[in-house]
C-alpha cells in the first residue's frame, strides 16, 4: 500500500493481487490438510470395523459361556447324586450277601 500525500491511504490492483494470492495458497492449503485429514479418518474407520465386529463376537461368546456355565452346575451335582446312589446299592448288595 503507499500513502497519498494528504494522509489517506491508496489500496492498488497490485496490492488487491497480491492479497487474493496469499488468500489462495492458505486456502489451497488448509483444503489440502482437511483432505488428508478425511483421508485419515476414513483409515482409521476402516482399520476400526473389524474390531466392532471383533467387540461383538466377544459379546456374543461371553453370553455363551455364562449360560454354559450356568447349566454346568446341576451336571456335577447329578453325577455325585449318582455316585452316592451307586455306592449305596453297593453297600446294600455287600450287606445282604
Amino acid at each position: 500500500m503507499t500513502q497519498p500525500p494528504n494522509g489517506g491511504v491508496i489500496i492498488t490492483l497490485a496490492d488487491i493481487y497480491g492479497q487474493l494470492v496469499a488468500l489462495t495458497q492458505r486456502v489451497d492449503t488448509s483444503l489440502a490438510r482437511q483432505d488428508r485429514a478425511d483421508q485419515i479418518i476414513a483409515e482409521h474407520e476402516a482399520d476400526l470395523r473389524p474390531l466392532a465386529s471383533a467387540a461383538q463376537q466377544l459379546l456374543d461368546h461371553e453370553s455363551r459361556i455364562r449360560t454354559i456355565e450356568k447349566s454346568r452346575w446341576p451336571i456335577t451335582s447329578v453325577t455325585v447324586l449318582l455316585a452316592i446312589a451307586s455306592l449305596a446299592v453297593a453297600v446294600a448288595v455287600a450287606l445282604t450277601r
